[in-house]
């Protein structure tokens, strides 16, 4: 098979529609409508329905494209040990995590592991993060999962349970509102009483994107208060900081706005919505030699105690439980 097509596949799954994925790709519209036909020829079954919106998956097309990522993963990394070639090891986290937790990873690797280059990728969301780390892209992936009282994780999935997970640390959801905010006022008339959701009816709420764990599990608390998604949590924090909004946000991302006097933090009760960072990765024959290093870094930055017995200082020796790989 010519991976360009499984290539191809993957661009207009992302891009939804055939012109865009050709923008991507910097190639013709008809080369990209040319390659899927060669791909349903060759597997022999329709992959898209062709809809007035654009191309939808049939059932056979979301399977073949569950798998394209691990089947080109897979061929890289052969590619670099046929070549001898010995590539950095890999960790992605979303934009907000990438920025507050990952720095400290990076610092424990090279305290630890002078001789290992480490390099970090960006995602796009949750799921995102998820396929770099199924693909082989990625090593080992942070994330921040929500679950609801004693249910599962709610973002959950089958591709989430082809990996191994280690809950890293327990995270905190805020309530947080620039020093103006008609809400500040009210939480200083309330004093250490948490606000309800009555309280925050009468005034706008936002929280980040749709495919956030976080921000799902929050619309799920919320029910009538009807929170605003915007495009990302960069974007949520900045609405607050000018008094546009209340936001419901990681209490890590906005720590040095709480501590500047930029945003204050509002007593409100979260329960019974419990926020995690979880750390993913899967186990491969082939995973890079030194990913265990990697995948202690990890641990020991962000503070579990459970695999390192440090409350996040990176001191903590390497354990032989827990984190196998």
């Amino acid at each position: 098979m010519d991976l360009r097509l499984l290539r191809t596949l993957l661009a207009v799954v992302e891009h939804r529609t055939v012109l865009a994925a050709a923008a991507a790709l910097d190639r013709a519209p008809s080369s990209v409508s040319a390659q899927i036909r060669s791909l349903e020829a060759e597997v022999g079954v329709p992959l898209f329905d062709r809809t007035p919106t654009g191309l939808r998956l049939t059932p056979a097309g979301e399977r073949l494209a569950s798998e394209a990522p691990v089947v080109l993963g897979g061929w890289q990394r052969a590619v670099d040990l046929a070549r001898g070639e010995r590539r950095p090891l890999r960790v992605v986290g979303t934009e907000h995590i990438v920025s507050t937790q990952l720095p400290a990873v990076l610092r424990v690797v090279a305290e630890r592991h002078p001789e290992l280059e480490v390099t970090v990728s960006t995602a796009v969301d949750r799921f995102d993060a998820i396929e770099q780390v199924r693909s082989g892209r990625a090593d080992a992936g942070v994330l921040l999962d929500v679950r609801l009282g004693d249910e599962d994780w709610i973002m959950s999935d089958a591709a989430s349970a082809d990996l191994e997970w280690l809950e890293l640390a327990p995270v905190q959801t805020a309530l947080a509102v620039a020093p103006s905010h008609p809400l500040a006022a009210l939480a200083d008339r309330a004093g250490s009483t948490s606000l309800g959701l009555e309280d925050l009816g009468a005034h706008r709420v936002v929280i980040g994107p749709r495919r956030c764990a976080l921000h799902a599990g929050l619309e799920r608390l919320l029910g009538g208060v009807g929170a605003e998604r915007l495009a990302s949590v960069e974007i949520a924090r900045a609405w607050a900081i000018e008094g546009l909004a209340s936001v419901l946000i990681p209490e890590f991302v906005i720590r040095a706005d709480l501590a500047s006097g930029r945003l204050v933090r509002i007593p409100f009760d979260t329960a019974p919505l419990a926020s995690s960072l979880r750390l993913a990765w899967r186990e491969d024959a082939h995973a890079h030699p030194a990913r265990q290093h990697l995948l202690y870094a990890v641990a020991s930055a962000i503070g579990t105690t459970r695999a390192t017995g440090t409350h996040g200082d990176g001191q903590g020796s390497e354990p032989e439980a827990d984190v196998a790989a």
